[in-house]
């Protein structure tokens, strides 16, 4: 609703203020210009939509792309409009147009780019938060239960000035999430730099995510990689996962699909899910690896048992098509429906056209088995 409603909203505002009054005797009265306003909202909205979504599966995005090419239409379907007195294009027409054009794909293709590893549906983890999110995942340990005191704060920072690695890392957690200190990005820098220079991993990892993602130092992915490398090789899986992403999408590196499986691998069997699924996805297209359907699906089984939704997708669409294994439609369903409840669309529809070719004996197992499973952890 959100992102329908703020569009229309500022569409409406945007098409009142502007639309002014035209030549001749065509008189505009408040209400019309209202009326107006909420038709160019609505024109926005509706031919926005589908950037939008296609932007992301996130509410976030999507709503930055429905109001960036709303604005846009409205801007230039409101000064191209032809009134009761203008009835030819002029320069100053087709100028209104390409400049409104212009802001909606300057918009589009900025957010594009912005989000292009969260649209990776295929290889990247945006079902794994330990992989997408920022240092709260396994590396970090998830201290948010433990606030910190006045005391523990005044402890810490002694420990950690007295050359404390651990220490150090924990202070720079403090200052990255605000516990205890205010949320200071340049400060996490400096302590996590400090414990990482000292070889602690998860500091390591915390500091090459920094660099990733420009956050209290500029952005550089040769810095990301360097850390993310020396967490990676003290065999930390969450490092060695995205580690493997930078050679995928040759970042901050050249790109190369042989060290992308290594890495994703090395993660893999330490079960990170997120690069078990990366991993089954490098066996089904052959990159890197030679092209094995049954490893493909070995390596998005482990994942799908531990509740990963993309694995799960993927593994119903293996058994529905018998790619890998025999074609079973009821495990094509059990898959396509643990997927489902956790909120994948293309899982829902992948299972209502499997149970067109089920019974209904089918489907009750099917329905039974999804019912009792429960996630397992490696």
């Amino acid at each position: 609703m959100l992102t329908f409603l703020v569009p229309l909203l500022l569409g409406t505002i945007l098409g009142f203020l502007i639309r002014g009054k035209p030549s001749g005797t065509f008189a505009i009265t408040t209400g019309k210009r209202v009326a107006w306003g909420v038709g160019i909202g609505m024109c926005g909205v509706v031919l926005a939509l589908p950037l939008g979504l296609a932007i992301s599966s996130t509410t976030g995005p999507q709503i930055a792309g429905l109001i960036g090419a709303g604005l846009g239409f409205g801007v230039f379907n409101i000064l191209s409009i032809e009134n009761a007195t203008y009835k030819k294009w002029s320069d100053k027409n087709a100028l209104a147009w390409l400049v409104g054009g212009l802001v909606v794909i300057g918009i589009s293709v900025g957010l594009l780019t912005t989000n292009k590893r969260d649209n990776e549906t295929e290889i990247s983890s945006t079902s794994n938060a330990a992989s997408t999110e920022s240092p709260d995942s396994t590396a970090i340990g998830r201290h948010a239960q433990n606030k910190a005191s006045d005391s523990s704060l005044a402890d810490r920072r002694r420990q950690a000035e007295a050359g404390d690695a651990n220490a150090q890392y924990h202070l720079g957690w403090m200052y990255y999430y605000g516990e205890g200190v205010l949320k200071n990005f340049t400060e996490a820098v400096k302590w996590f730099r400090r414990a990482a220079d000292q070889g602690n991993a998860n500091a390591q990892y915390n500091l090459g995510w920094m660099y990733y993602y420009g956050e209290g130092v500029p952005k550089e992915f040769t810095e990301a990689v360097k850390w993310y490398r020396r967490a990676a090789e003290q065999g930390l899986a969450i490092a060695q996962f995205n580690l493997g992403n930078m050679y995928y999408y040759g970042e901050g590196v050249p790109k190369e699909f042989t060290e992308a499986v290594k890495w994703y691998r090395r993660a893999a069997e330490q079960g990170d899910a997120s690069a078990q699924f990366n991993l089954a996805q490098m066996y089904r297209r052959g990159e890197g690896v030679p092209k094995n359907a049954t490893e493909a699906l070995k390596w998005y089984r482990r994942a799908a048992d531990q509740g990963y939704a993309g694995a799960q997708l993927l593994l119903g669409w293996m058994y529905y098509n018998g790619e890998g294994v025999p074609k079973n439609d009821t495990e094509a369903y059990f898959w396509y429906n643990l997927a489902a409840a956790q909120g994948n669309e293309m899982a829902k529809e992948n299972r209502d056209i499997a149970e067109k070719n089920m019974t209904r004996e089918q489907i009750a197992e099917a329905q039974r088995r999804s019912a009792a499973w429960k996630p397992k952890t490696e």
